[in-house]
């Protein structure tokens, strides 16, 4: 596939909250596991909020480099994204690794138009290659001789095991290796999990990336658990806040 042109697939943009009078929000997930709290988030904001997901399609590939892989996802979600709102201004999202696409998003929508949100939920300061390799080893033995978790699990184990199953999040890990995300003309609003494991990273990266040009907001929570309840409800009213 010609990685100039957008993907093609069933799932990359869900429609989790069409209505509303507002601008609409486009989030994109950290990988596909992601989508059902986002949705939570979406229900908290208000039916006057409209939301929508973006997400890898599920028919791509896991085997191109970093560079084409982000290339091709770019150009979908941007496609994706126009497609629902043709003119700026625009408002984005996104959560984990999705906050570093996030921000390829809005840089590329400057280029055409007013991006007048973008919000990293608790986004990681970059994922480099060496990382990204590991992770990879360890999702094939997991997929191996784990392919299911037992019920009986604690929730947090069961996290832990999506995290290296979940196929979205290992396109987006892939698109998002090696990646720093060009200056933008927006002020990103980065939300941080105060018990997150990426919080020294986002804290450290993002303020340098963006030459001190950025507002940041610490929620109660870990990576996960920011998203779920009672943490959800604070992350909710905090991105309200950023924008009101």
């Amino acid at each position: 596939m010609d990685p100039r042109h957008p993907l093609r697939g069933p799932s990359w943009l869900v429609r989790v909250q069409p209505r509303g009078h507002k601008t609409p929000l486009f989030c994109v997930t950290g990988g596909y596991g992601d989508m059902l709290a986002l949705s939570g988030i979406a229900r908290q904001l208000g039916d006057d909020q409209p939301f929508y997901g973006l997400q890898p399609p599920t028919d791509e590939p896991e085997h191109d480099s970093p560079e084409v892989m982000r290339t091709r996802l770019l150009a979908c979600y941007v496609a994706a994204i126009r497609g629902v709102q043709p003119d700026g201004p625009w408002r984005l999202a996104g959560y984990s690794s999705g906050g570093l696409l996030a921000a390829g998003i809005a840089r590329a929508l400057e280029d055409e138009g007013d991006v007048e949100r973008l919000l990293l939920l608790d986004p990681p300061g970059s994922i480099p290659g060496y990382e990204y390799r590991g992770y990879l080893k360890i999702r094939e033995l997991v997929r191996r001789h784990y392919p299911r978790p037992s019920r009986l699990l604690p929730r947090d184990v069961k996290v832990f095991h999506a995290y290296f199953t979940d196929d979205g999040f290992a396109r987006h890990a892939l698109a998002a290796t090696d990646y720093y995300p060009p200056p933008l003309r927006v002020r990103p609003t980065v939300l941080i999990g105060r018990r997150s494991v990426l919080r020294l990273f986002s804290a450290r990266y993002w303020p340098f990336h963006t030459h001190g040009n950025l507002d940041t907001v610490y929620i109660p929570g870990g990576h996960f658990s920011l998203l779920r309840e009672p943490h959800s409800r604070i992350l909710a009213a905090a991105i309200r806040d950023a924008l009101a």
